[in-house]
């Protein structure tokens, strides 16, 4: 027995604990500087990126607010066009009545002429505007632009789309005592093209009169865009902050220039301002966003820089919106920023170094107390230790030569169970063989027998010539009974042998083979679409892709017609509306193939039979019981996947089948 004293080791309790400590306190600073370090260049760069994050949010919210306030200026058009006729209609109006009450005791040719008079020569909006009289019979009382057509009829008068708008708008003002209406007409400046018009009539009760005036709907909206771009123009954010407008064809509308506005700027001799405006249009027709550019031009210097801009665009007016900010500005304002982060972050440093020092000289006086400690405690187990190991010693050499003997004993009794297993099953393969062999060959051989037995009978009578047409018809009938029986059990026995030598997969000569899993499923079910229509079975398949598979064709197709077979044959005897489910998905290099049905199921007492050959539920169906046999063959040896089911399904069957889509893959990895 060696005796344990080792003082190296305790050597090493009393100074490794204090090197440790010290390590980890130099550890810990050199984990904070690299830290600090790392953490001020992440503020610094996360500042800059808030920074200018919270700058292109302000111009593009300074850009679609405007667009708004564009937007309702224009969509009240024509609310500002009515109230503005209405308006100057009911002073034309008051007018009119008043030049009556005072003239009652004229005639009316008297009292037309002082009105006519009174409102001829008047004139709004920027002198657009003038007013017509009109008897609501269409005749022309006074109209200052085609005096001509005064004291005719103009009942019939069209305008570009057929609408009647004299007679119309007098019928209508008569009526209702006042109306708006809508047509079209040409423009005095402009006969090639027409806009839409409204207009406004109000009746004029003592001549039965309507006095009405009309105003171009575009020409409002011009007005209101020359009100936007007055207002517009003189927006200013800061020092260097405006807004500009451009239309699609590079007009400049609005600009903190007001030598700009008013030009192209593909006219423009600096190519800096061509390149700019053609970048910003770009952006403009594609809906708008952020351009990073050279801005020809920096209020505050006078001079080129970097510029951030937000561009959007108003379709209604082809107008291309934008603002925007100067880097030189942002550098500016983050360096300020950096710098007292810097400050922030040394303070920060030293308190924590400070701190560091102060807990590395707290754990190393710890350690130094705490080995100590443990070089008395170690003395202490190495003694208990010295004390114990040789009883230690003699248990262990007892124990090892009772488990040797132990362990002799249980590979014989291995080898013993596995040669009875492997008995076990052949024997029951061998009688389950024997068992369904045994029927259609006892049948075979009583059929022989009774063949010849009635030959013999038949040379007998012949050589006795006692044969007649009766005995003959029945010796025919008595022959072809027993042929039948012969036919049928040798196939019931070749049928059996046939399906026996498919649980040998050797047999088969199926190549490996790419094949489409979706067409491969299509044409086992069309094949077996009488059968299943004869028992009114329903096939439903749900596969979300064209999956392709390099395996063995013929064995997944025998697996789905055994499958498909088991639920006609066993499945639906007392099932109303029977429904086959077959589902197909593929996942990380694998298929899963889920078979379920609605039939009677498994009984649960048979759940651990279902794949042991001659297993069956319908021995006397001309069933041998190996098609589930024959199933997991194909897919445990050939196809190298698994086969499961569900013993939770309340109703039917379901049958998980996983198998690999490259079947060679999975050899060459097993070979290695």
């Amino acid at each position: 027995m060696k005796v344990i004293h080792d003082k190296k080791l305790l050597r090493l309790i009393k100074i490794i604990p204090p090197l440790i400590v010290t390590a980890f306190a130099c550890l810990t600073i050199f984990i904070v500087l690299n830290h600090n370090k790392v953490q001020l260049s992440a503020d610094i760069q996360s500042l800059k990126q808030d920074f200018i994050a919270s700058e292109k949010e302000l111009i593009k919210a300074q850009v679609e607010q405007l667009i708004q306030q564009i937007t309702y200026e224009r969509d009240s058009t024509e609310k500002t066009l009515k109230d503005n006729i209405k308006e100057h209609i009911y002073q034309a109006h008051s007018i009119a009545t008043n030049i009556f009450d005072n003239n009652k005791n004229k005639s009316e040719k008297e009292v037309t002429k002082l009105i006519s008079d009174a409102l001829r020569n008047v004139r709004f909006n920027d002198g657009r505007g003038y007013f017509f009289i009109y008897k609501t019979n269409g005749l022309s009382i006074m109209h200052p632009i085609i005096p001509e057509i005064e004291g005719t009829s103009m009942a019939n008068f069209q305008d570009i789309r057929g609408k009647y708008i004299v007679r119309d708008l007098g019928q209508l003002a008569k009526e209702h005592g006042e109306y708006f209406y809508h047509w079209w007409f040409v423009k005095p400046d402009n006969k090639e093209q027409e806009f839409e018009k409204i207009g406004f009539g109000k009746h004029f009760a003592p001549y039965d009169w309507f006095i009405g005036t009309g105003e171009y709907l575009i020409d409002v909206e011009n007005d209101i865009k020359q009100r936007m771009v007055g207002r517009i123009s003189n927006i200013r954010f800061g020092l260097n902050g405006y807004i500009f407008i451009l239309d699609y064809q590079g007009n400049v509308i609005s600009h903190y220039r007001k030598s700009y506005q008013g030009t192209n700027l593909y006219d423009n001799a600096d190519e800096n301002v061509v390149t700019a405006g053609k970048k910003i249009i770009e952006i403009g027709k594609q809906g708008g966003g952020y351009l990073n550019y050279l801005s020809p031009i920096m209020p505050s210097t006078g001079n080129s820089a970097q510029k951030i801009s937000f561009i959007s665009n108003f379709l209604q007016w082809n107008w291309i919106i934008g603002t925007g900010f100067y880097k030189s500005e942002t550098d500016s304002y983050l360096a300020k920023r950096e710098k007292n982060i810097a400050q922030q972050n040394r303070s920060q440093l030293f308190r924590l170094l400070g701190l560091s020092f102060f807990v590395t000289l707290s754990f190393i006086s710890l350690s130094l107390l705490l080995t100590k400690y443990l070089a008395r405690r170690f003395t202490v187990y190495e003694n208990k230790i010295n004390a114990n190991q040789q009883q230690l010693e003699l248990r262990v050499k007892q124990r090892t030569n009772e488990l040797s003997s132990t362990l002799e004993a249980l590979k014989s009794t291995q080898s013993q169970l596995i040669e009875a297993e492997k008995m076990a099953s052949l024997v029951g393969l061998v009688s389950g063989v024997a068992h369904e062999l045994n029927t259609p060959l006892g049948i075979i051989n009583t059929s022989i027998s009774h063949i010849e037995h009635k030959i013999e009978q038949l040379f007998m009578q012949i050589k006795q010539q006692k044969l007649t047409r009766k005995d003959l018809v029945r010796l025919e009938n008595s022959y072809q009974e027993g042929l039948r029986l012969l036919k049928l059990n040798l196939n019931k026995s070749i049928k059996l042998i046939h399906n026996f030598k498919a649980l040998s997969l050797h047999e088969k000569s199926d190549d490996v083979q790419q094949f489409s899993v979706n067409q491969l499923i299509d044409l086992i079910v069309k094949s077996h679409q009488a059968i299943l229509s004869e028992h009114s079975i329903k096939i439903i398949t749900e596969i979300n892709s064209d999956i392709k598979a390099f395996s063995y064709q013929h064995s997944l197709s025998e697996v789905l017609i055994q499958l498909i077979k088991n639920s006609y044959i066993h499945g639906f005897e007392s099932t109303k509306e029977p429904v086959i489910n077959i589902a197909v998905s593929e996942n990380q290099g694998n298929i899963c193939l889920i078979y379920r049905d609605n039939g009677c199921g498994i009984p649960r007492g048979d759940y651990e039979k279902i794949f042991e050959p001659f297993y069956t539920t319908k021995r006397t169906a001309d069933c041998t019981g190996l098609g589930l046999t024959i199933i997991y063959n194909h897919i445990t040896q050939r196809l190298n996947g698994t086969i499961f089911w569900d013993k939770l399904t309340s109703q039917g069957i379901k049958i998980v089948i996983n198998f690999p889509k490259n079947v060679e893959k999975v050899v060459i990895s097993t070979d290695h």
